[in-house]
């Protein structure tokens, strides 16, 4: 793993895995598709549409002394969907 491989030479290695992401592309491929930004959304458990400042921001406090011992892992900026999945058992989980 590239994290433990590098912890030594104080370079972290982590990850920012965002949901669907506001951008012109993907406004461009949800006109194309017919798709409503509720359809992209359905899975969020927070309303909305992740913003690409949402995405810079993580990426600002994973480059930040405030995370200077997180390595080797993946930050979701995901509105909650994976709080949602299969195993909720609030009624809310999202189905595949």
């Amino acid at each position: 793993m590239a994290a433990a491989e590098y912890a030594q030479k104080n370079i972290r290695v982590n990850a920012i895995a965002p949901t669907t992401c506001d951008t012109p592309m993907v406004r461009d491929l949800m006109r194309s598709m017919a798709l409503t930004e509720e359809m992209c959304t359905a899975a969020n458990a927070q309303p909305g549409m992740v913003q690409p400042e949402d995405v810079a921001a993580a990426a600002a406090f994973l480059l930040s002394d405030d995370a200077r011992f997180i390595t080797g892992h993946t930050l979701p900026v995901d509105a909650g969907t994976l709080s949602r999945m299969l195993n909720a058992r609030d009624g809310t989980a999202v189905q595949p």
